[in-house]
């Protein structure tokens, strides 16, 4: 739909996964070919590194399917004005195709000028590419604009629902398959808040005071098995072949969005944001809430060798999420 002579640089942000672009965890050859495509970009300033990254969202299937992707936004509980995505994408795509045109011409008057002869000839030839070079100045400002509201309108756009999944609340939840049988005791069972507080091994009144609702101390046995827990999770991992990393717990907000994690409405974020008194030039910053986000900006911006891949890796991270439930946020 777009001219030839387009970069595919700018139009890799509308058409691939930084997903796939961001994947460590088990990077194939497909992945190398979506960074080849994307590795235009410079992170070598505070500028460069707060702008968006490409999001995977197929505007072209959502014009075409817009009543379906309506719907399914609806069925999510997404509030997306799809019909205004697609004018967006719309106008976006008249932008890039003049802007193609402009260039296309602009780059063959530069190649005539200098055989041109007739003076009046050549001066209506140069008048002409300086036109153009304005137009495109203008028209790569338009699309610069274009391209951060569709940026903004994926950001809001979910995932396309599978057909077998029911739509509604919990009550709509379908039991597909049971494994096991559910295990009876002789005696009257605790959860594990009750048998945290009974051996003195979780303390939630104490962390409450000292960082919120949520939160805990794990303290000796309780402690001690975390511990153990993550050590056979990565001797495990290991034993697969994967490398394990411990993770930086700040990220850059284009890290995290580049990865997916993206709210599609501010009640939905569970991402803890840091103060831009605190950004030091960086741009903005945010607590991970997962080892795959700065697992992901291990690779990011880069182009890989296929014969380096697949690279496997396990990453160890804490886990910064904002609780929601029971109408308060922690």
């Amino acid at each position: 739909e777009l001219p030839d002579a387009c970069s595919p640089h700018r139009m890799a942000g509308l058409l691939l996964s930084s997903r796939a672009q961001l994947c460590v965890r088990h990077l194939s050859s497909a992945s190398t070919r979506l960074l080849s495509a994307v590795s235009g970009r410079s992170n070598s300033s505070s500028e460069s590194s707060a702008a968006p990254h490409p999001v995977h969202v197929d505007f072209r299937f959502i014009r075409e399917n817009q009543a379906a992707v309506q719907a399914n936004a609806a069925a999510r509980a997404a509030k997306v004005d799809v019909a205004a995505a697609v004018n967006t994408y719309n106008d976006y795509c008249a932008v890039v195709r003049e802007r193609c045109d402009l260039q296309a011409l602009r780059n063959q008057l530069s190649k005539k000028i200098a055989q041109i002869k007739s003076q009046e000839e050549k001066a209506a030839a140069v008048e002409q590419v300086r036109q153009a070079k304005q137009r495109i100045q203008q028209l790569e400002a338009e699309e610069n604009t274009l391209t951060l509201q569709l940026f903004q309108y994926s950001q809001k756009i979910p995932n396309t629902t599978h057909s077998a999944v029911p739509v509604g609340g919990p009550d709509c939840n379908r039991v597909v398959k049971l494994v096991g049988l559910k295990r009876e005791f002789d005696f009257p069972v605790q959860n594990h808040v009750d048998l945290g507080k009974t051996l003195d091994i979780i303390d939630f009144q104490a962390a409450a005071e000292t960082s919120g609702e949520s939160f805990y101390y794990l303290k000796g046995a309780a402690a001690l098995l975390e511990l153990a827990l993550t050590q056979y999770a990565m001797a495990k991992a290991l034993a697969k072949g994967y490398t394990p990393v411990l993770t930086p717990d700040i990220v850059r907000t284009r890290v995290l969005e580049g990865c997916g994690f993206a709210p599609r409405n501010d009640l939905a974020s569970q991402t803890f944001y840091l103060s831009s008194a605190h950004s030091d030039g960086c741009g903005p910053r945010c607590l991970s809430g997962t080892a795959e986000i700065p697992l992901a900006g291990l690779y990011m911006d880069q182009l890989l060798d296929e014969q380096s891949l697949p690279i496997r890796m396990v990453g160890v991270g804490r886990a910064f999420r904002v609780e929601t439930g029971s109408g308060s946020r922690s």
